[in-house]
């Protein structure tokens, strides 16, 4: 959100965020320094004779004159009107706020790392597919992952071996239980078994078994 500027009344000079500079005070931090009244509005610092009327003292040159001249300018360029300072939702073109902008943005901040492609398979149910696509994310609540969201667990040790943490490539994986599985499978569809530790050498292996549509049906 950011501060559209009216009369510039109630919206604080250096605190608030109504330009595309951002915050002023994190912005030129050794301007904001020099700043006797840090709580200043636009209107007054607007009306100020000079940018530098309710600093403590005047830049001394260097990076200090650099931020002044910086301010300076952002400060004659402000255009105040009679309307009040209102707040604005930037993920919106008109301003207001809208759930779906912030489905949006979450959706986008929480895939942006993400480049492997989806592989989805027809001749399996939908569920199947979600589940693979949240394996190879490392989007399952494991004891591990629920651990990181701040949530406290009584353990985060793998209740089947005992032995260590329940990870997503632990659990599917290194497991004893799920290499006994996958044991299992092996032999039902007649193929050499090899262990594996992660997503990738998981479908590594299925990929180099070169299976048939109709054992893929099985």
């Amino acid at each position: 959100m950011s501060m559209k500027i009216g009369d510039g009344k109630s919206c604080k000079f250096w605190y608030d965020r109504w330009n595309d500079e951002g915050i002023l005070k994190d912005k030129y931090p050794r301007v904001f320094s020099l700043e006797s009244c840090k709580n200043i509005f636009i209107a007054d610092k607007v009306a100020q004779h000079d940018s530098f009327q309710s600093f403590r003292r005047a830049p001394r040159g260097g990076i200090e004159q650099e931020q002044f001249d910086h301010i300076n300018r952002i400060t004659k360029d402000i255009k105040l009107n009679s309307h009040d300072d209102c707040w604005t939702w930037n993920l919106e073109k008109s301003g207001n706020f809208s759930v779906a902008s912030v489905r949006k943005k979450v959706d986008e901040e929480s895939f942006r790392s993400l480049d492997i492609e989806s592989r989805w398979n027809k001749f399996v149910p939908i569920k199947v597919n979600v589940l693979v696509w949240k394996l190879m994310n490392n989007f399952l609540p494991t004891r591990f992952n629920i651990s990181l969201k701040g949530i406290v667990l009584d353990s985060i040790i793998c209740p089947n071996s005992d032995v260590r943490v329940e990870t997503v490539g632990h659990l599917f994986f290194s497991c004893s239980m799920a290499r006994e599985i996958n044991y299992l499978i092996g032999r039902w569809w007649s193929v050499p078994v090899v262990d594996f530790d992660c997503f990738d050498e998981w479908v590594e292996w299925i990929v180099s078994l070169h299976l048939t549509k109709q054992l893929m049906l099985v």
